[in-house]
């Protein structure tokens, strides 16, 4: 019988890029982007110090970050990078989420909501 798990596999990585892919799918339709010129709204956040984000949706002058973890349960060290984002020169940091495996979404902070995969 074949192995459904290559232990080769960096599965959080996978899992990571897979709904990397999917969320900006979906934002792309939620958003209605005719056409990819229009894509600049959703974006990957890497700085100088090699903080990283998801993903940045952005909306006027207000960014949302988005992170995705594999985890059925997210503590607040996983938004620590959103922080990157309050020093941008004529933006602010709008609510955030962090898509995970919980059974139900949970608020991580006032501003950062934990949600279920199947939820999106």
């Amino acid at each position: 019988m074949p192995e459904l798990q290559d232990p080769n596999v960096d599965w959080d990585a996978f899992y990571s890029d897979y709904m990397r892919a999917y969320l900006e799918r979906d934002v792309r339709d939620l958003i209605s982007v005719k056409d990819e010129a229009n894509l600049r709204d959703v974006w990957f956040y890497r700085d100088s110090k090699k903080r990283e984000i998801d993903l940045v949706i952005q909306d006027g002058h207000t960014l949302h970050p988005v992170e995705v973890k594999t985890n059925a349960l997210v503590k607040k060290d996983a938004v620590k990078n959103f922080s990157c984002l309050e020093g941008m020169a004529d933006y602010e940091v709008g609510f955030g989420h962090v898509i995970c495996q919980a059974k139900e979404p949970y608020l991580l902070t006032e501003k950062v909501e934990a949600v279920p995969v199947w939820a999106i």
